[in-house]
Formats: structure tokens, sequence, C-alpha cells
């Protein structure tokens, strides 16, 4: 009678008994949806598309051209890893990297050379401390950092 609906600004998911995992931030280029458990529904709220998600798989809307598509045999234990602190990117843009570790850690970070921002990263990380990540990251980039202000900078 009730359902449980999460609503972001490009999907509704609606929640039919199950364990899942929702992305969808300002500023990234696509929303996700993954399930461990259950079964969701997936709708679309810029073009009415509609997809059922079941364990191992994923609904991904890309913001570029409004297209919501449906994913199998994504690894059940990528599905959960946010829940273990751990970290995974996979082909994702320099400033998506950002907006996530900002989110995950609570901290400011600034790309001070925006050439960097076209740059592409694919990495794990697990639990580690905000600065070994951001070293880390800057080294995949071959980049350095300082603090000013209580702001990583990265140049």
């Amino acid at each position: 009678k009730h359902p449980f609906i999460i609503h972001t600004d490009k999907m509704d998911t609606k929640v039919l008994g199950t364990s899942f995992n929702v992305q969808a931030y300002p500023g990234q280029a696509t929303q996700e949806v993954s399930v461990l458990t259950g079964r969701v529904n997936v709708k679309s709220t810029v073009t009415d598309e509609n997809v059922y998600v079941t364990p191992g798989q994923k609904a991904v809307f890309k913001s570029k051209n409004s297209s919501l598509h449906a994913f199998s045999n994504i690894p059940m234990n990528s599905i959960s890893l946010w829940r273990k602190n751990i970290i995974v990117f996979e082909d994702t843009p320099l400033p998506e990297v950002i907006a996530t570790i900002n989110r995950n850690y609570n901290i400011a970070i600034s790309v001070e050379n925006k050439n960097l921002n076209n740059l592409r990263i694919s990495a794990y990380f697990k639990e580690l401390p905000a600065d070994q990540v951001i070293g880390l990251v800057c080294n995949i980039i071959n980049a350095n950092y300082k603090i000013e202000s209580g702001v990583y900078r990265i140049q």
C-alpha cells in the first residue's frame, strides 16, 4: 500500500523488498542503482523508461543522452563495497573522483590545474585515510597536492 520510493532528479527507484545501492550525486554524468538482494523498479523521470533490477544487475541513467539501461553480471561483492569503506573507480572522470572523496571523507579538495579534469581514473581504495587516497590519486594523474587553510589543493 505504501511503497518505498527514492526520488532523484533523473530517476525514481521503487523498493520491492531488497538491499541495494543508489549513487545519484549532483554533477555526476551518471546515476546508478545496483541490487544485492531482492528487486527494484527504476523509472526515468526524464524519458519514462522503466527497468526492473535484480541481484547482480544495475540500472544506469546517463545524463548526456538521457538514457536508462540495465546491465547484468555485476560482481556481487562490488555492489556492497561502500558498506566496507571501499571506494572503487572504473574509468571515472577526475571531477567525480574528487566529489566522491570529498563526500566520503568530509574534506575539501580543489583541483588547481583544470587540465587534470579531463583525466579518468580506475582505482580501488580500501579503508585508507584521506591523505593517502589523495596522494595515490595524485600519483595516478602525475600531480602533487598541498594543504592550505584545510583545503587539499591538487596542482
